[in-house]
């Protein structure tokens, strides 16, 4: 995940603040069990994301990665390394992530779901920079797509 690849504090204070989102909707969710609360903080939680994606794409030239790699993983640099991206926070998304967000939309959690918490979290864990990463490219893909127009038109 390119996020773990920022080596300034300009960007890691960008990027801790959706993490942290993340994990108060996760528990919220989880120990609470109301439906409409999970979607308020689910909502809240893409939010801070997308905003800290367009941040990050914004000052870009400003960030200083651990290394070319991670720069590669955040910004592609041509369009077959951004699909192969895309294609590794779906599927990030879709195996790792789904499961623990229909576990946490139940109205209360069962004592079988409880004893499965740490799995829930490991998935969560896992899974969460499939939806960064998601949410990222499409933020990228919008805010290259306004330069570009900008830039020509």
């Amino acid at each position: 995940m390119f996020i773990l690849g920022l080596r300034d504090a300009y960007g890691l204070r960008i990027a801790i603040w959706p993490f942290l989102i993340w994990h108060v909707y996760f528990f919220a969710a989880l120990y609470v069990g109301l439906a409409w609360l999970s979607l308020v903080l689910l909502a809240i939680s893409v939010a801070a994301t997308c905003y800290g994606s367009f941040l990050l794409c914004k000052h870009r030239a400003d960030l200083i990665f651990s290394s070319r790699f991670a720069e590669e993983h955040g910004f592609p640099s041509n369009p077959r390394n951004s699909q192969l991206t895309f294609g590794m926070h779906l599927a990030g998304f879709l195996l790792l992530f789904l499961a623990p967000l229909v576990a946490t939309s139940v109205e209360s959690m069962p004592p079988a779901l409880a004893d499965k918490m740490p799995f829930m979290y490991a998935g969560f864990l896992f899974g969460l920079p499939g939806v960064v990463g998601l949410i990222h490219h499409f933020v990228r893909r919008f805010v290259n797509h306004g330069l570009k127009q900008s830039n020509f038109g």
